[in-house]
């Protein structure tokens, strides 16, 4: 009842023209797991995304990522998480590095990028990026020791100290 109730304040929030509130009442229908609902769901995004919300586009970038619609596109998906980030979503950016560090929405997978993404994501305080950043940097900084390591196991003695 309260989800219920919930969703018809944010359906008259958004008649009232918050657009933000249309993408609240989406996540409360995606809860529902139901292809009508999540139809329902995404012509509310659509119409949110062109009022240029940006967590309208990072959530029909997830709808296509993880399938909830017909015409999923892992190349959608991609792009709507790229336009999301530009406009400041902090969990798209996060979504972004999480494609390139493990390849996936069709990109290869490229650290360099993960790690810009999740610092992009970091800078709005997003914990789980800045948790990736913190371990991505450890994992950098061990690397650059370890070739260190090896480097000057391989190095030749010249006699100089």
């Amino acid at each position: 009842k309260g989800a219920q109730k919930a969703l018809r304040l944010y359906r008259l929030a958004s008649q009232r023209g918050n657009y933000q509130a249309r993408v609240h009442a989406v996540r409360l229908l995606f809860d529902l797991v139901d292809p009508v609902a999540d139809e329902m769901a995404v012509r509310e995004l659509d119409i949110a995304s062109k009022r240029g919300v940006a967590d309208a586009f990072a959530w029909l970038a997830w709808t296509h990522e993880v399938k909830r619609r017909k015409d999923h596109s892992e190349a959608e998906a991609l792009r709507l998480y790229k336009e999301a980030a530009r406009r400041g979503d902090a969990w798209a950016a996060f979504r972004l590095g999480v494609a390139y560090q493990r390849g996936r929405l069709g990109v290869a997978r490229n650290e360099g990028l993960a790690l810009k993404s999740y610092e992009e994501a970091s800078r709005s305080y997003y914990a789980p990026a800045i948790l990736e950043v913190g371990e991505d940097r450890k994992s950098l900084n061990q690397t650059d020791q370890e070739s260190e390591v090896a480097l000057g196991s391989l190095s030749v003695d010249h006699g100089q100290p």
